[in-house]
């Protein structure tokens, strides 16, 4: 599988600048309208959109309240920055799905400026063009709930804590500490976002991935990680407000982790019980119209037994055909880790596999150019 037209152009002087950001911003725009346009969606987002709206109207920042009653189904870093929102533009639709809305972009412009420095602007612009137009991003991207900001804070995280990693195999140095911290941070704040999954997943995926590459550099790169700077960090982002919360109403951290979490994963009494194979069709139904460029590529891997993705150029990268392997690989590690996590529970829903767009984003990409 050959990429044409790789730009080995070193970022901000790429010949496709141009065309990413109008097209960047002409589907943020198109975002930015279906979020203004549609009526509320009924209970989950007149539901998620009153917390925001009450934190503000109320000055208490630390519990979260429905109806006056302290509601902790999920941490509040949504309901925080819906109140922040609220108090700037007002009470109004708006204002709640703004925050959605921009998560959804700050996901698509990071996954650009990561594929554009590991596999060049070509595929990182088609890759990004994909995530913008797909079903998951234009619906995820503008509803009031938590699932685009953990998606956006998870998938931040993989590419950073990634490409820090495989800066590290490629120019045979440490790994970067400032990817590896950032990584980090996204961690941090996708547990603020919707609790454990915002450390577990970026890791499951990340091990799943060492795993495939098979590879002793990448491990001692690994280990080479700052570890005890980034968890600092991240227990310096996130758990002030689990400490205070629990402090002021004891018997907190068991409700939010071991019944809205631990039990809702391993227990068959929850709602919306589907089959097993439900998130195969709904990664489908995330991509849209690009699903068949997905199928395209899995029609090409499974004729071939080691579908090797071949770069003409690629930024700082030595052995291409190596780079555009691990790229590839880290994708499939993504999509099925993350998938197969949320098919063990009984319980499903579409929302929980947004964190994958980014990676069949790409994957869709690698199709597009068959």
């Amino acid at each position: 599988m050959t990429l044409p037209n790789q730009d080995p152009s070193p970022p901000g002087k790429s010949k496709n600048s141009f065309w990413i950001d109008w097209s960047a911003w002409l589907l943020f725009g198109l975002l930015l309208v279906l979020a203004m346009w549609r009526p509320l969606a009924v209970p989950d987002e007149g539901r998620y959109g009153e917390i925001g709206r009450w934190m503000w109207q109320s000055g208490d920042w630390l519990i979260p309240r429905l109806n006056g009653i302290p509601f902790f189904h999920k941490p509040p870093l949504l309901y925080w920055l819906e109140g922040l929102s609220v108090s700037v533009w007002g009470a109004h639709i708006g204002s709640l799905r703004l925050i959605p809305v921009l998560h959804a972009g700050l996901m698509m412009a990071v996954s650009y400026q990561v594929l554009r420095r590991w596999a060049g602007a070509s595929l990182a612009w088609q890759a990004c063009i994909i995530l913008g137009s797909s079903l998951g991003f234009l619906i995820g991207g503008q509803y009031i709930n938590h699932d685009m900001l953990v998606a956006c804070w998870i998938s931040i995280a993989i590419w950073c804590l990634a490409w820090s990693l495989e800066q590290s195999l490629v120019q045979h140095k440490k790994p970067s500490s400032g990817w590896a911290l950032a990584g980090a941070a996204a961690c941090a704040l996708a547990v603020l976002s919707k609790g454990l999954i915002g450390i577990l997943l970026p890791g499951w995926v990340i091990f799943l991935w060492l795993l495939l590459v098979r590879q002793k550099q990448l491990w001692r790169a690994c280990l080479a990680l700052p570890w005890a700077s980034g968890m600092a960090l991240i227990l310096l982002i996130a758990a002030p407000w689990f400490v205070l919360a629990e402090a002021k109403l004891p018997g907190m951290l068991n409700y939010l982790f071991g019944i809205q979490q631990f039990s809702r994963y391993t227990g068959a009494g929850f709602n919306n019980v589907q089959p097993w194979w439900f998130y195969l069709i709904g990664a489908l139904l995330l991509l849209g119209i690009w699903s068949l460029s997905l199928l395209a590529l899995l029609v090409h891997q499974f004729r071939r037994s080691k579908a090797l993705v071949q770069f003409q150029s690629a930024n700082d990268c030595g052995q291409p055909q190596a780079c555009g392997q691990r790229l590839l690989q880290l994708a499939w590690c993504w999509v099925i880790g993350i998938l197969l996590f949320f098919s063990i529970p009984s319980s499903k829903i579409i929302g929980y596999s947004l964190p994958v767009l980014p990676a069949l984003s790409l994957l869709a990409a690698l199709g597009w150019t068959l």
